[in-house]
């Protein structure tokens, strides 16, 4: 199809063609569609715990040893989040990439600089904190802030930042520490002037643009004898960024790979323990904008990990449980197998596959020469056989405890990414097929083939036709010169008009009036009552110590680490998912909490069903056009073939915008979803509960300290979440007023989006309608001369077309597709070759045999 694309391009490419309106228009359209089907991407996010493979994973997937950094044991490699895309025509085997590291916006920088400046000082720089003597009728004893060890730890991550600053330069080390030393550099601010100038000058050094971004280009994954001097292969650009970690936003790797070339875009997440806050909301953000998660847990210890459960039911609330993919690793650390004799006695009698055909490796074997390594092998590929077999009942107990319907993998990454390795020592034990890694591949390439077949599918049974339609037109036009046809693309012109600004009016009416609140009045009394309560359990000075207590104020509700009694039955302290649950049902004083009232989950329930109200008022001047416009078709004064072309031509724009009404209902219950998902979000500060909370947290935390200051501190919660403020507003009003206003604006987004495309299809078929009656230039030389070629054309590119489109499988073989979607069976079948069935020492070999059947199986799919 691109080499007859380009065949016309080239005939038509001339100045006496492309000064004709029409023709120039279609060149136009042609070089659009020249490139072949929408290429789009599904990005998936890597997520674990440090140390867990999640890098190793990701050289695994994209069959590169150097291109992700890999630590050695459970130490962190990943310091930010690591974007892998697809470089066009780029080869897979391909070691060049192009690297861009994007950096925190100036706003963001200061603010995390200002963070970093304060956790210093409250360890180096606290002051005696005065006790007001008038509150003597207390019985609280003084409070004064002690330094926890966290507080320590913050104080030495944030050392570590300012030192990064200023590596390298001598004078600025000597400068810093004065200011260290003093504590009237901390407030005011000269230290963080300071910082903050000596930070523009190292981005500067780099030679970042004026969005704090660096690219380069042709990089390889590692240098080879006889580069030019200066050249940085990827280790020397990863050790540029890590060296400025703390200011990193995103690092874009664009490189060739197989599964890149297919549309994925991996993203690798630092590992959970970061101690600073933004960092923790960019990598989340990163997470939740991806379309899944591959969340990888360490074999040994996956099911009894709760922060792995914790991740598992994050990624099902923002993706789905198709999009959700467990990878359990190091499987071969987890599972205990028999001895040596013991294996080669299940080889002899054991009659199942594998082990029939290890036994019959054996006895050939055995005929030869008795190879006793040979042997050796033998019962370690049994092993790895054996180690397989246990690791099924743990994968299907995890997929069924979350559900049953998220995607679990075994694997053994660290010997797959040995296999990467040209200089490896020998070969692994566990060879590239049996580490699993192959089936996670398929499995990640199959989620998209459902997807990329109805994205080809609209473009040669869609937009293909359009075009043929377009040179058809071209190429037969009616001579009659009548104002028949004007008159009446007027009346369809002024019915389009018409139905559109309905459609908005309707929009307009019913994202303000749909959208319903959460609660009723009644209800906010008993929420704010019940919030009231909770702030009680937060500060109950007989079960949460004041240091827990004030810690969480200045983490802004969500401190990273902490020992508190109180909390050790639950899922960390995070006071935001507190409010939510409060406000949901109860408070219970042992912060455990049972389910009675749903207000937020019902009211996503209550605007699921009224999104049908709101389809149909938006789609009703729609499709009132459907027996309006073939009433003016018919009963015009047009010719009778005029009037069939322009009935058979508004079909096809009818059908296209009858698909669209179609899709419109399910478009606005994800965006229904999607807004429900956001306001009830909590697990970093750049959530909407977190941000609305920030000033009460600083406000309580700031509270003058001395006699009673634990009571002042709840007081000032009480206030601000309890209480009206100026507009007469509590937090409950504000949380709904925010709630409804996203829910609205979203509303209106989908609905404007799917007005405007509609009011497209229209004005086209208006446009169609002109190119039915000859022009003044029809029977000039040039139309003639393009029309000749058009006509030579069109019948070999209609062949072509007619032959993708035969590719294509039938409703029945798509139907099976669908659900190949589900990855229910991923895990290998009997059918399959069996990796044991290969008894002889894997090699690099393999690894190419498996990336070749994964094309083969990805291109059959398309």
């Amino acid at each position: 199809m691109e080499q007859a694309a380009a065949k016309v391009i080239t005939l038509l490419q001339d100045q006496a063609y492309e000064d004709i309106e029409e023709i120039s228009a279609l060149l136009k359209k042609i070089l659009q569609l020249k490139p072949g089907p929408e290429k789009p991407h599904w990005s998936y996010a890597l997520v674990g715990k440090h140390g867990e493979g999640k890098s190793t994973v990701t050289n695994c997937l994209l069959g590169r040893h150097n291109l992700a950094g890999v630590s050695k044991g459970t130490k962190s490699c990943t310091q930010f989040a690591t974007e892998y895309r697809y470089k066009v025509d780029a080869a897979d085997e391909t070691d060049m990439s192009d690297v861009t590291i994007a950096f925190f916006d100036n706003a963001t920088l200061e603010a995390n600089m200002e963070e970093n400046v304060m956790r210093y000082r409250r360890v180096h720089h606290q002051r005696d904190e005065e006790v007001d003597e008038s509150d003597d009728e207390s019985l609280e004893p003084a409070l004064t802030r002690e330094i926890t060890k966290h507080d320590v730890n913050l104080s030495i991550e944030a050392h570590k930042v300012f030192r990064l600053i200023v590596k390298g330069d001598k004078q600025s080390e000597e400068e810093l520490e004065e200011y260290l030393k003093t504590s009237d550099s901390f407030t005011d601010g000269t230290l963080v002037t300071f910082l903050l100038r000596k930070q523009r000058e190292r981005l500067d050094a780099l030679g970042v643009d004026v969005n704090n971004t660096v690219t380069y280009h042709n990089v390889p994954d590692k240098l080879v004898p006889g580069s030019e001097k200066g050249t940085m292969d990827i280790t020397a650009v990863r050790k540029e960024a890590e060296a400025l970690a703390p200011l990193v936003k995103l690092v874009t790797v664009v490189t060739g790979g197989m599964l890149l070339r297919y549309g994925l875009v991996l993203l690798d997440i630092p590992g959970y323990g970061d101690l600073n806050q933004a960092r923790i909301a960019s990598a989340n953000a990163h997470r939740r904008g991806a379309h899944g998660e591959i969340i990888i847990g360490s074999a040994p210890r996956i099911e009894d990990s709760e922060d792995l459960d914790g991740q598992i039911h994050r990624s099902r609330k923002a993706h789905g449980d198709r999009n959700t993919i467990l990878v359990m690793n190091q499987i071969d650390k987890a599972y205990d197998v028999p001895d040596y004799g013991a294996l080669l006695n299940e080889i002899q009698e054991n009659k199942d596959s594998p082990f029939a055909e290890l036994h019959e490796a054996l006895k050939a074997a055995d005929n030869d020469d008795a190879d006793g390594d040979y042997e050796v092998y033998i019962a370690e590929t049994a092993q790895c056989a054996m180690v397989r077999q246990f690791a099924e009942p743990t994968e299907d107990a995890l997929k069924q405890r979350h559900g049953g319907r998220i995607s679990v993998f075994s694997v053994v990454a660290s010997a797959a990414h040995e296999w990467l390795d040209e200089y490896r020592a020998e070969d692994p034990t566990w060879g590239p097929y049996m580490s699993g890694i192959p089936h996670l591949k398929r499995g990640l390439l199959s989620l998209t083939a459902e997807q990329k077949l109805q994205i080809y599918y609209e473009h040669y049974f869609r937009i293909l036709p359009n075009l043929v339609d377009d040179v058809q037109r071209i190429l037969k036009k009616t001579a009659a010169k009548t104002k028949v046809l004007s008159w009446t693309r007027r009346s369809l012109k002024q019915c389009f008009q018409k139905a559109i600004r309905s459609s908005r009016a309707a929009k307009e009416s019913n994202s303000i009036s749909v959208v319903q609140p959460i609660y009723e009045d009644y209800e906010k009394i008993a929420v704010t009552k019940r919030i009231k309560a909770l702030i009680g359990v937060w500060g109950d000075s007989t079960v949460v110590r004041f240091q827990t207590f004030l810690h969480t104020l200045v983490c802004k509700g969500i401190p990273i680490s902490y020992a508190s009694v109180a909390y050790r039955d639950r899922e960390g302290i995070n006071w935001n998912r507190d409010l939510l649950e409060t406000m949901e049902r109860p408070t219970s004083s042992t912060h455990a909490y049972v389910s009675q009232e749903a207000h937020l989950s019902d009211w996503k329930i209550g605007m699921m069903s009224r999104s049908a109200e709101i389809s149909n008022a938006i789609t009703s001047p729609i499709t009132d056009l459907w027996a309006l416009v073939d009433d003016i078709i018919a009963t015009s004064a047009v010719p009778p073939a005029l009037k069939k072309r322009t009935l058979t031509a508004w079909r096809k724009v009818e059908n296209e915008i009858r698909d669209m009404v179609n899709r419109f209902p399910s478009q606005l219950t994800a965006a229904i979803n999607a807004i429900y998902t956001e306001v009830t979000t909590e697990e970093d500060i750049e959530c909407m509960i977190a941000k609305m909370n920030d000033p009460a947290y600083g406000a309580a935390a700031f509270q003058r300290r001395g006699r009673r200051v634990y009571e002042r501190q709840r007081q000032s919660l009480v206030k601000s979440l309890c209480t009206p403020n100026f507009d007469g507003k509590s937090f409950v009003d504000r949380f709904e007023d925010n709630a409804m206003q996203k829910m609205n604006a979203r509303i209106a987004q989908v609905s404007e989006t799917f007005i405007a495309a509609v009011d497209a299809k229209l004005k086209a078929f208006i446009r169609i309608t002109k190119q039915f009656v000859e022009t003044d230039v029809y029977n000039t030389a040039p139309h003639v001369a393009a029309r000749k070629i058009l006509q030579n054309w069109l019948p070999e590119f209609q062949q072509l077309l007619l032959n993708c489109q035969r590719q294509f499988p039938d409703q029945e073989y798509q139907q099976e597709v669908q659900l190949m979607g589900s990855l229910k069976h991923m895990r290998p079948s009997e059918e399959e070759e069996s990796p044991m069935k290969k008894v002889k020492v894997e090699n690099e070999d393999e690894i190419e045999t498996a990336q070749s059947r994964e094309d083969r199986y990805c291109t059959n799919q398309m």
